[in-house]
């Protein structure tokens, strides 16, 4: 049996340990839905910002790489399908939005897109973007 002085030792030396504070905890990969959420994604990304209503320009083009016959799951039928929606999620980084691959990836001087590069740094575009997380 532990006697109450030794307890009180204990606590004292406990009291001693410093807190480490290691920051907010990291969103769940997958899990980052922006605040303009799908409604967003339907009305303003897809048409503005992956401009997948023409498919002659952008995202959409029959001979980009985001089609099915190069095998993402990207569905350009219905672009602003709740499917579609749940892929780009996997995408994007609600903690830092400005990080997100969706935007990093076809922003020029970023990440390198194979497709080359289709959004300016401070562009409509990119605005459209970033306004989804407001």
């Amino acid at each position: 049996m532990i006697s109450h002085r030794a307890f009180a030792c204990c606590a004292l030396l406990l009291c001693g340990c410093p807190t480490v504070d290691l920051g907010d905890d990291p969103p769940a990969v997958g899990l980052c839905n922006p605040n303009g959420g799908y409604e967003y994604f339907q009305t303003v990304i897809v048409p503005n910002y992956l401009k997948l209503a023409d498919r002659t320009t952008g995202c959409g083009q029959s001979s980009m790489c985001h089609d099915r016959s190069h095998g993402v799951a990207f569905d350009l039928a219905s672009p602003a399908s709740m499917a579609n929606y749940a892929l780009t999620k996997n995408y994007l980084n609600c903690g830092t939005p400005r990080q997100s691959q969706l935007l990093t990836k076809p922003l020029a001087g970023e990440d390198g897109h194979g497709g080359g590069d289709l959004v300016v740094n401070g562009s409509s575009e990119m605005m459209d973007f970033l306004m989804w997380f407001q």
